[in-house]
Parts: C-alpha cells; structure tokens; sequence
C-alpha cells in the first residue's frame, strides 16, 4: 500500500511553466548584447525564480506506506514511523503530525486553500484508523 499527495495540479503546472521559461530565457539573456555583469544578475534571478518554484512547487509531497509516513517539505524529507504518530491535524498551513516523542512535522503538501477558508469548508475526515494494539495481534483490521 503506497498513496502520495503532491501540491495541487494548478501549483504543479505553475511551477513548470516557470521552469520552461526559465530555461527558454536564460540562453537569450547569454546571447543578448547586453555587458557581463548585467547578464550575470539576470541569469542569477532567473535561477532563484526557477529554484523557488521548484522547492514551492514540485518537490512537496507526502507518502502514507504500510510502514510509514514520507513528508518531502522544501528542504528536508521526514520518515516517520506510523507506531509513533499520536495526532494528525489538518489546517491552512498543510498537516501537523506529531509523533510520540513530541516531535511535530508540518506537511504543507496539502494545505487547505484559501477559498476553503473563505467559505468556511472543514476539512475532510481521513477515513483510516490504526487498529488498537491488541486488535493487531489477533490479525484484526480497525473496520472489523
């Protein structure tokens, strides 16, 4: 059992339009006639344009596995093991899941967007639940 949530698909196409011109006009700009230093700055914040909408826009995702839960933010991939989450809570800046050791990671993945906060939509009620400790034992599912 695998399942991965990524930004939306009009965030995603976003960020790749921006790629795609990114990669179309730093070549014009090196060819262009204009003096090294004026090319240097130009290409230097296409770069940081195009890294951004790649940290905001491509590589956040998170994986729910049969072992545990993968939150790719920006910078940094969290693997957190699911015997250790204790909460999940759902919100405007993604989830917060925090572990039992206290730990809590933000996943903003899947925020909740402004509209749904405009209009006052809750969010949806995730349908899955860990079966309790001795339901595992005796092969049990949380349905049954």
């Amino acid at each position: 059992m695998q399942q991965t949530w990524r930004v939306s698909l009009v965030g995603r196409v976003f960020g790749i339009v921006v790629l795609v011109l990114a990669g179309i006009v730093a070549p014009a700009i090196v060819v262009s006639g204009l003096d090294l230093a004026s090319k240097l700055v130009a290409v230097v914040l296409l770069g940081g344009l195009a890294a951004l909408a790649y940290v905001n826009a491509l590589r956040p995702s998170i994986t729910l596995t049969s072992s545990e839960l993968v939150i790719r933010n920006k910078l940094r991939t969290y693997r957190i093991d699911l015997n250790t989450i204790v909460r999940v809570d759902t919100g405007y800046y993604g989830i917060g899941v925090q572990t039992r050791h206290g730990q809590v990671v933000h996943g903003w993945a899947v925020q909740k967007s402004n509209l749904a906060r405009w209009l006052g939509r809750t969010p949806a009620r995730i349908s899955w639940s860990r079966p309790s400790r001795s339901r595992r034992r005796q092969g049990l599912s949380a349905a049954t």
